[in-house]
């Protein structure tokens, strides 16, 4: 791989919309997404349902949607929030997640820099959620974001992520973890 083709990868950009729904949703619902939408749309209302109620979000909170993709939880949750900022290092993702909000007069969309969430201080933010985003992180991008998160938030906000147990993944269908792990015994020296 190139340097472009490998920036590419780690921004998470896409040139296609079959690529960018497979990134985003995975193989879970076939290789055509979209025709699940319906379904798809469902389940992330399952998971913002469970999210509002995990961290008792209300009317006067201000919520950051970190690695928001294209925006099916945020556009459950703004309904219940004074105002939330979904954030994701891929510009593909984010004008996606635009078009989905686009009705929404609470939400602001930051295109953020790999680890960096300095521009979302002085935002008022005191929760933070990241939904099917640290699944595809290592152990230092774990500490990297959560070392972002936590000089974000202020004392007494809260932070709540999910992540894979190593058990669970099946390795022969995971593409994203393959193009990785390529990536990573290329590049590590």
């Amino acid at each position: 791989m190139n340097k472009d083709e490998v920036n590419k990868l780690l921004k998470w950009e896409h040139e296609s919309e079959d690529e960018m729904w497979l990134d985003f949703i995975g193989a879970d619902y076939g290789h055509k997404p979209p025709e699940k939408l319906n379904s798809i749309k469902e389940d992330k209302t399952r998971h913002a349902s469970n999210l509002l109620k995990l961290l008792k979000l209300d009317q006067d909170s201000i919520v950051l949607d970190l690695g928001s993709g294209i925006g099916f939880i945020a556009e459950f949750i703004a309904d219940h929030v004074k105002h939330i900022h979904c954030a994701d290092i891929s510009g593909t993702f984010l004008n996606e997640c635009k078009k989905n909000l686009k009705d929404k007069k609470n939400v602001d969309f930051h295109l953020i820099e790999y680890g960096n969430l300095d521009s979302l201080k002085n935002k008022s933010i005191k929760f933070v959620y990241a939904q099917a985003v640290f699944i595809h992180f290592n152990l230092f991008d774990m500490y990297i974001y959560l070392k972002a998160v936590y000089n974000l938030l202020p004392s007494g906000g809260q932070f709540l992520f999910d992540y894979s147990e190593i058990k669970y993944v099946d390795f022969s269908k995971e593409s994203y973890f393959m193009k990785t792990l390529n990536l990573y015994l290329n590049d590590r020296i």
